[in-house]
């Protein structure tokens, strides 16, 4: 078999190379590996490596035993399958597939959830070991070369030599016909690389034009990410949060004093210098005067400076009073001996590693956002026909996250995305597409996903004008955004059938079914009124009930009433006679009185 005859030139028919401008001479092949180069040199230079030759030696001991026509059979059918495969992706997919060689199994929508993933610890990981197989591949490779016997190598080398012939020819169409140099080589290296090698080089290099990459995320701050991906931690809360109690007070007072103090020199020495652990005054002095600059960060306070308490002392002159600024005080506290220097000193590192994780972590939200915005605008791309229900995300209105819920006769992008931008240009408010459905009944899903799902609930309504057309915005509050999208998937699949899905058959199918639920629904619904009314009559029966229960309390005191008025008229009698009795006996005893005393006639 002419193993020559298996390196040729292939032009790749309706390919487009962006750095070759059309009419230059196309890529060179190698069959037997399956590379593509770009000049002649560069074919011959692989023709003489190693690993070509390898190639080509056990190309030779299979010919001999007649299993090249089946390889070769089995990569033609491999290929015409993955191009098949490829074509019908392509027909399917028409939003962007990017897949990850390295990990081999992830397929991502847009190019920013793929560059996304190409920072994520998983795909490094997968990176560092897809470096040590190249390389235990390759030392494996080197062993079973020096277990070649010398007479396959020289046939080898034989092979390789007519087939550098065979190129030669070619080489001369070259436009540059330059010799190959240490740049071409460095650059077929690089193109020999896979793509776990190249990121891994290209990092090495900083040769990257992305600077996260570059970045090592920790953990910790990929914790905090995944923890609560749609929204990102306040600055002030993220740095106290890796604080302790009492250096959270101590980074307050320093806020409160940075802003709030005029003052250009506000801190006085004496006040200081043991609260931060200087053991004596001198030694702060000593330490101030070592390391700032006077009349810039401190200055001498005169005695008989207003403000300022007098020190008195019994023999000696009196001492210098100091008052520095305050960034000379924290300077002086981050020198101080002991405990309480240590303490400043962490209080100081800990500000500064938060704030650097603050900014890694700002920007592995920037890149999920930009990804999110990238995924939605795409959804809408895609939406082909004119009835769609939708479900957006509109984020910060007025310091609260809301979502909207639809539908639209139109492509929701022109219609409903700029409008809504316009409304909430004021601050910082974007709009994302959550959901978008195709649908025959739109308005349906609306009524349902306004008034009947699970999201009245939380409906906080506003009227926004948007030209002709009212839309409400309603915003989310008690439930997550994974429960959001299920509700509306639920809503969509059972109120807003997919239009190109469905048959005659089921739609008629769907029509009975929703008359047998009208039905039911009317059923229930005089069912409800027969107890409503009988809940009426019970209610009728229980109020005449107590009404007759009071009328017979009424009667009852009315006759109380008149049994006591007859009891008080009957005392009230009882009372006149016995004061007629007495009056009568008073009566009795002045008459009988006046007979004694009268004078006898005889």
């Amino acid at each position: 078999m002419n193993l020559s005859s298996k390196h040729k030139l292939q032009c790749h028919v309706g390919r487009k190379f962006p750095c070759r401008p059309l009419g230059t001479v196309p890529r060179l092949r190698c069959d037997l590996c399956e590379k593509t180069f770009d000049t002649a040199a560069g074919l011959q230079q692989h023709e003489r490596c190693q690993k070509h030759q390898r190639q080509v030696a056990r190309a030779g001991e299979l010919a001999a035993t007649g299993v090249v026509l089946e390889e070769e059979q089995a990569r033609e059918a491999a290929r015409v399958a993955a191009e098949q495969a490829a074509e019908h992706a392509a027909r399917l997919e028409p939003v962007l597939a990017a897949g990850c060689g390295v990990c081999g199994i992830l397929r991502y929508k847009s190019e920013a959830l793929m560059q996304l993933h190409e920072r994520s610890g998983r795909h490094n990981r997968a990176v560092v070991r897809a470096a040590q197989a190249a390389e235990a591949a390759e030392e494996a490779a080197v062993a079973a070369e020096n277990a070649v016997n010398s007479s396959g190598a020289v046939n080898a080398d034989d092979q390789a030599s007519s087939s550098t012939d065979l190129i030669g020819d070619v080489d001369d169409s070259d436009e540059d016909g330059e010799e190959p140099n240490e740049a071409d080589d460095r650059d077929r290296d690089r193109e020999d690389l896979d793509d776990g090698e190249r990121v891994l080089a290209e990092n090495r290099r900083g040769q990257s034009a992305d600077p996260v990459p570059r970045c090592k995320i920790p953990d910790h701050i990929q914790a905090v990410f995944e923890a609560n991906k749609y929204e990102q931690p306040e600055i002030g809360a993220y740095i106290r949060a890796g604080l302790t109690d009492e250096q959270v007070t101590w980074y307050d007072a320093l806020q409160v004093a940075r802003y709030t103090v005029s003052e250009k020199y506000p801190v006085d020495l004496d006040e200081m210098w043991q609260c931060v652990g200087f053991p004596r005054k001198d030694v702060a002095v000593r330490t101030m005067k070592q390391h700032l600059t006077p009349e810039m960060h401190y200055v001498i306070i005169p005695q008989n400076c207003g403000g300022y308490k007098r020190i008195v002392q019994k023999t000696g002159p009196a001492p210098d009073q100091y008052a520095l600024t305050l960034e000379a005080a924290q300077h002086l506290a981050m020198g101080a001996p002991g405990t309480n220097g240590r303490q400043v000193r962490d209080m100081y590192i800990r500000v500064v590693q938060r704030v650097q994780d603050y900014e890694i972590l700002t920007r592995l939200y920037a890149s999920f956002e930009s990804a999110r915005q990238a995924h939605h605008d795409a959804i809408v791309a895609n939406v082909t026909d004119k009835r769609c229900a939708y479900l957006s995300q509109i984020m910060l209105v007025n310091g609260e996250k809301r979502r909207k819920g639809g539908y639209t006769d139109n492509t929701p992008k022109g219609r409903y995305t700029n409008g809504l931008r316009e409304q909430f240009g004021t601050g910082p408010s974007r709009f994302l597409y959550d959901r978008v459905a195709v649908v025959c009944n739109p308005r349906e899903v609306e009524q349902y996903l306004l008034n009947k799902s699970a999201f009245a609930r939380h409906v906080h309504p506003v009227t926004l004008p948007n030209g002709n057309l009212t839309t409400e915005t309603f915003s989310v509050e008690g439930m997550t955004v994974k429960q959001t999208h299920r509700e509306f998937d639920r809503i969509v699949k059972e109120y807003g059938k997919t239009a190109q899905l469905i048959s005659e058959d089921e739609r008629r199918e769907i029509r009975q079914h929703e008359i047998k639920m009208k039905e039911i629904d009317r059923d229930v619904e005089v069912a409800r009124e027969a107890n409503r009314s009988k809940e009426i009559d019970r209610d009728v029966e229980v109020a005449r009930e107590a009404n007759r229960s009071k009328e017979i309390d009424r009667d009852v005191e009315v006759a109380r009433e008149a049994t006591r008025l007859k009891e008080i008229d009957r005392d009230i009698d009882v009372a006149r006679e016995t004061n007629r009795s007495k009056e009568l006996d008073i009566e009795l005893l002045k008459l009988q009185n006046g007979d004694e005393h009268r004078p006898s006639t005889l």
